[in-house]
């Protein structure tokens, strides 16, 4: 996926949390729900998720030279760091939107521990 003139519209907006060494902390709210849509968007503006090998220049360059549909994904030491906090779905016409929440992972965590962001609350 690329963001082309020719391309379908979609719409992600985003707010920056918090920043530390060239990383940045996101809030972002897809509009619309175009495949990789986080993804694309990310790396158009050069900021691409973090242990996303298939849109990351630098992760991109590094990975095996192979079709195999399993080479796009992190390798087990280089974690996604692309996390769905909540999701509302729209399952019935006649009732309130289902909320799903989930915690941040243990990888996340450690990761905003370790560049000593402990005053973010999540």
């Amino acid at each position: 996926m690329i963001v082309s003139p020719k391309g379908k519209s979609a719409i992600t907006d985003y707010r920056v949390l918090d920043s530390w060494d060239g990383h940045h902390l996101l809030e972002l709210h897809p509009r619309t729900g175009r495949t990789h849509q986080i993804r694309v968007h990310l790396a158009e503006i050069g900021c691409p998720i973090l242990g996303e090998p298939k849109y990351d220049p630098a992760l991109k360059a590094s990975a095996p030279a192979h079709k195999d549909r399993d080479s796009a994904q992190p390798s087990n030491d280089q974690k996604l760091y692309l996390h769905a906090r909540r999701i509302e779905l729209p399952l019935y016409a006649d009732r309130p939107l289902i909320d799903i929440r989930a915690p941040l992972p243990d990888h996340f965590k450690m990761l905003i521990n370790q560049y000593d962001q402990s005053h973010l609350s999540f």
